[in-house]
């Protein structure tokens, strides 16, 4: 199970991934982020993948993952800022940006301030 723990106080929903979750786990885990924001659209997500190895999804993982991201409207309707320091990561969650056609609701960054930056820049939140 990935871990998700929400903060009410700080309008956001963090999101640890680690090791190499299934991709049916990372499936899910947009699935409960979806439901999360429907009830509470004011929600930001954070997810820290400086523990995730490159070698937990392929190409085609990559795109199932964007579909499912699709298919989330209410995760599409916030932002998600993702960070992590590993160059393969990083290159794989730019690879779901593109697929998913993620631009101004998405984006990663090498380091958590940034990241979270990012995310209350927003001035709609």
């Amino acid at each position: 199970m990935i871990p998700i723990e929400v903060s009410e106080r700080e309008h956001l929903i963090f999101v640890t991934l680690s090791g190499q979750p299934s991709p049916e786990s990372i499936i899910g885990m947009l699935r409960h982020l979806d439901q999360l924001i429907a009830s509470d659209p004011s929600l930001l997500v954070l997810i820290d993948e400086s523990e995730l190895r490159a070698a937990f999804a392929e190409t085609t993982d990559i795109a199932h993952f964007a579909t499912a991201w699709q298919e989330s409207t209410a995760l599409r309707s916030t932002r998600i800022a993702v960070f992590t320091s590993n160059r393969a990561v990083y290159g794989l969650n730019r690879m779901f940006h593109g697929l998913a056609d993620a631009d101004g609701s998405m984006n990663v960054f090498s380091d958590r301030a940034a990241a979270l930056a990012w995310l209350r820049d927003d001035p709609a939140h």
